[in-house]
């Protein structure tokens, strides 16, 4: 499941420079590093800084794996 959807990601281009989760060279510690740094940046200028965090690993507990699957292809 893991390959057909990141290949899905790549084929389509959804996969972004800010995602850490699919790439193979990122981490959570460079998805912290990249969070912090992007702080400091905001702080530095005197502007707000807000970032969202998603944690998804448990969406394919709960998924029809078929209609998933379907929609993939």
């Amino acid at each position: 499941m893991h390959n057909r959807l990141l290949l899905f990601l790549k084929r389509h281009n959804i996969l972004t420079c800010e995602q850490h989760r699919f790439m193979e060279t990122k981490s959570t510690e460079t998805a912290s590093h990249s969070f912090m740094q992007n702080v400091q940046e905001a702080l530095d200028r005197h502007l707000h800084a807000l970032d969202i965090f998603l944690n998804l690993s448990k969406v394919y507990v709960v998924i029809n794996h078929n209609r998933l699957l379907d929609k993939l292809d």
